[in-house]
């Protein structure tokens, strides 16, 4: 068996060490953080851990009175679809690595069954390694396209975590004023219990007509009816406000007064200015359309070649003649090879294809503007629908419906007045009290709805 010597490429010692330092100066293995050039990736990094503890805190509890914001931050702790898509972030964020790292470097071996003689010595086997390098740009492109793939994910996020908002704005605006509307009709039933007592005592001495009696009993059933579905609703309303919360349907729901949003107003034009600048919505259909334009670029680059290196080294055997010139060197062979990109048909197909879902993008932006704008209309329509209900029943009708009430009843005692006249009276005021309720919740639910639209809260804003 031939000895080893120092001075082969084969040796032992020499061709790990080889295979390293190439491994090295390709830069194959991104460690640490890969992607420091791409802008705002090193703060969403930091932002990661204090995103997932605030997701998945799950062992926070509410106080023994919370407000809404205890409750949205309750859900946000442990909503599953929140979770869901901010683990689908955190995924997009570990792609990045991934597509801006080079490909693995190719070894590969060759043994020869058959020696092939040359003046050195026969050669036997080969050991080569090459890394292929991509075109100028493309690994570039790669990244930044991940990244605007996780961006969009991460506006995905805060848009899903303002349409939480919104939901449960919406159930706990009609929980209250469902609540309220049991309170307004147990004191219109309570009300009514009075004037059946002083009816039975009137229809004893004969000095009030029976149908008096029976027209009373009918609106009291009337209403205790209404009081029972109201008092279902609030149990259904309730368990879709808690699988919101992640937790049993049984769970009792603790509400406090509606919002009040007299002291907003909102101007039209500012309000579309908020949507341009803030929408989560429209920033996820923003991301897409520059997503879209990297695809361009990057489709662009397979019109040229990728560059690969290798080395290649040949075990050679001594020569017969040991007095031969450099018998048994191993020959090294450096060697640089370029894929042709020959079917242009192929690639230019890709180009249009990108091309076509960029177009396709700024449609969808276009489309989802024109929505939020449609929505805006909608919202300022209803919040100032419910304003000047709750300025017509609070200061108005409201007032005028109770003296009404309190009159008829008076008329009543002196005969001027029928019991149908206090019948319709005691309605009118129910439906009123019941309308200015209702007023005050769509205003707090449209105001909701609006925060969502431009992605921020609302506490005062100027005209």
């Amino acid at each position: 068996m031939r000895k080893y010597r120092a001075g082969n490429l084969y040796h032992p010692v020499v061709i790990p060490l080889i295979c390293a330092f190439f491994f090295n100066i390709c830069g194959c293995g991104y460690t640490g953080r890969p992607f420091k050039e791409e802008p705002g990736m090193v703060e969403l990094l930091e932002e990661d851990a204090g995103i997932g503890e605030f997701l998945q805190n799950e062992n926070y509890q509410l106080p023994s009175n919370p407000s809404f914001d205890d409750y949205f931050t309750y859900a946000a702790f442990r909503n599953r679809e929140l979770r869901a898509i901010f683990e689908r972030w955190k995924a997009a964020l570990w792609k990045i690595p991934q597509v801006k790292s080079l490909p693995d470097p190719r070894f590969t071996y060759a043994y020869y069954i058959k020696n092939v003689e040359t003046r050195v010595g026969p050669q036997r086997q080969s050991f080569s390694i090459a890394q292929t390098f991509p075109w100028y740009d493309k690994l570039r492109l790669k990244g930044e396209t991940a990244f605007l793939e996780a961006e969009a994910l991460r506006w995905e996020l805060e848009s899903k975590r303002w349409k939480l908002y919104e939901d449960l704005s919406r159930l706990y605006y009609d929980l209250a004023y469902t609540r309220r509307a049991v309170d307004i009709t147990n004191d219109h039933i309570a009300l009514l219990g009075h004037l059946e007592s002083a009816l039975k005592i009137g229809y004893s001495a004969g000095i009030v007509p029976y149908g008096y009696l029976t027209q009373l009993q009918t609106e009291m059933g009337k209403l205790e009816n209404r009081l029972k579905t109201l008092e279902d609703y609030i149990a259904a309303l309730e368990a879709e406000f808690n699988s919101l919360l992640h937790r049993s349907v049984w769970e009792p729901v603790v509400v406090g007064e509606l919002r009040d949003v007299g002291s907003v107003s909102i101007n039209e034009r500012d309000a579309l200015r908020l949507i341009e600048e803030s929408s989560p919505d429209l920033k996820v259909a923003e991301k897409r359309v520059a997503l879209a334009q990297k695809g361009v670029d990057l489709a662009k680059t397979f019109y040229f070649p990728d560059l690969t290196l290798s080395v290649t080294a040949i075990d050679t055997g001594d020569a017969d003649n040991p007095l031969t010139p450099e018998s048994g060197k191993d020959p090294v062979i450096v060697g640089v090879s370029v894929n042709l990109p020959f079917w242009w048909e192929r690639i230019e197909a890709g180009v249009k294809e990108a091309r076509t879902r960029y177009e396709a993008s700024i449609a969808d932006r276009e489309k989802t503007l024109d929505l939020l704008s449609a929505r805006l209309k909608l919202i300022l329509y209803r919040l100032r629908d419910s304003e000047r209900k709750i300025r017509l029943y609070g200061n108005d009708l409201i007032p005028k419906a109770r003296q009404s009430l309190e009159v008829n009843l008076e008329n009543l005692r002196t005969g001027e007045a029928t019991f149908s006249d206090v019948i319709n009276a005691e309605r009118v005021l129910l439906e009123f009290e019941l309308s200015l309720e209702e007023a005050r919740a769509g205003a707090a639910k449209a105001l909701a709805a609006y925060e969502r639209l431009i992605g921020r809260r609302v506490d005062k804003a100027s005209k």
